[in-house]
């Protein structure tokens, strides 16, 4: 490395790894260094760098409800801490590897429909069973909330606005799939 030029040898270095020595199809006949590359020499630069398997990503089941009445769709906000920390949602099980059969809290009869949800967050995958839960009219709120969670009936603009795997969910329930 030039004593007087550090930074413009490291910027070389990147560049040349950048525009000659691309982890796939490695322009040798460019390179500077092809004469003093161990990896030209033995015939394996295509194989470098060599890059570890990545870990098997863990999967992860549950069941979203969609709790719907003449007031609208019933949302809940998610807990501050831990994934999809504070947004609104559809209320949702524990999202856990193993089986989760669909359980309701309360009186009301669920019809889970056949196809289930499926996404993929960066470190694990999820199948949601989707539940439909019809809220026959006059039902106190605070049934829905012990039942469901503490929520409220959401608008249209407030199911706008949830995220992808709850938009996921919304359209199957409106499908009725």
């Amino acid at each position: 490395m030039p004593p007087d030029r550090p930074g413009d040898f490291v910027q070389a270095t990147i560049d040349l790894g950048a525009v000659v020595c691309r982890p796939r199809n490695p322009d040798c006949l460019l390179c500077p260094w092809r004469d003093a590359c161990r990896a030209h020499a033995a015939g394996t630069e295509a194989a470098r760098p060599v890059r570890p398997e990545k870990a098997a990503r863990p999967h992860r089941l549950g069941t979203v409800y969609w709790v719907w009445g003449e007031k609208g769709v019933w949302l809940v906000r998610r807990p501050d801490k831990g994934l999809l920390g504070g947004m609104l949602g559809l209320p949702t099980s524990e999202w856990r590897a193993g089986d989760t059969r669909p359980r309701l809290a309360g009186a009301w009869a669920g019809a889970t429909l056949n196809a289930p949800v499926t996404h993929v967050f960066t470190h694990f995958s999820l199948d949601l069973a989707v539940v439909r839960v019809h809220i026959p009219k006059g039902t106190p709120d605070a049934d829905v909330a012990t039942a469901f969670g503490e929520g409220f009936w959401g608008s249209a603009a407030d199911l706008a606005g949830l995220p992808t795997v709850m938009q996921k969910a919304r359209k199957l329930a409106e499908e009725g799939r």
